[in-house]
């Protein structure tokens, strides 16, 4: 189940049977959102979100549909999800006039979830390049422009999280280019990319502060993969 606690108290949001997973909330903290699939097989998941105001849980996708983690913008006014349907995958939003519907009509389907910038203007995904890897785009929305973030060849850019104003983004970069896999967190800001790690440990996942001055992210060691850390940059 989604819990939201508010003010000392706690809410069930969900009232099924199913799996409803990774919940996020506006930094307003009046709209959460999440996936749920419905019969606790994973076979299908939509995606739900639930408004303070009103009180009530709404669906953003239909059964049969496959829905990824959505992200919201600050105020709660735009949700958006990778939906994998029959007609492909695309990025969907909603938007501040309750309408749900696609922003993206990519020849190469998104391979990733959506991150949001805060005033829900812009998103970053991944798309599989000509080569099968994962480049990471920018999509600004008003106006549509599509831009390329990173596009190494060999490697799989993916997992990324941005400042809220989208001027630095960070995302988990997978090299194959060589005979092992080499797995670092890297950092764009304007036209400039560094590395944020280096070394054999396996870097992934990392969330970036709203003023995009920090980062956490995940250090697992590949000689032991139950051996976890949690890293501040």
């Amino acid at each position: 189940q989604v819990i939201l606690w508010k003010d000392g108290k706690e809410s069930v949001l969900t009232e099924n049977t199913g799996n409803c997973l990774n919940p996020t909330l506006s930094s307003n903290g009046q709209v959460a959102a999440w996936v749920n699939d419905l019969t606790g097989n994973y076979a299908q998941s939509v995606a739900q979100y639930y408004t303070v105001k009103d009180g009530q849980t709404h669906d953003l996708s239909y059964p049969q549909e496959y829905a990824y983690p959505p992200s919201i913008s600050a105020d709660g006014s735009r949700i958006f999800f990778r939906l994998d349907n029959s007609d492909g995958a695309e990025i969907w939003m909603k938007d501040q006039d309750d309408q749900v519907k696609p922003v993206t009509d990519s020849p190469n389907v998104p391979e990733s979830s959506v991150v949001t910038t805060a005033d829900g203007k812009t998103v970053f995904y991944s798309v599989p390049g000509p080569e099968g890897d994962d480049n990471l785009y920018r999509l600004d929305i008003e106006p549509w422009k599509l831009s390329t973030v990173s596009d190494s060849p060999k490697s799989d850019e993916t997992w990324c999280s941005t400042s809220s104003d989208g001027g630095k983004v960070a995302w988990t970069n997978f090299e194959r280019s060589g005979q092992d896999v080499d797995i670092q967190i890297m950092l764009r800001e304007g036209d400039k990319t560094v590395p944020v790690t280096q070394g054999d440990s396996l870097h992934s996942f990392p969330h970036m502060s709203a003023d995009g001055n920090a980062l956490v992210y995940m250090d697992i060691n590949p000689a032991d993969t139950n051996d976890v850390a949690i890293c501040l940059w």
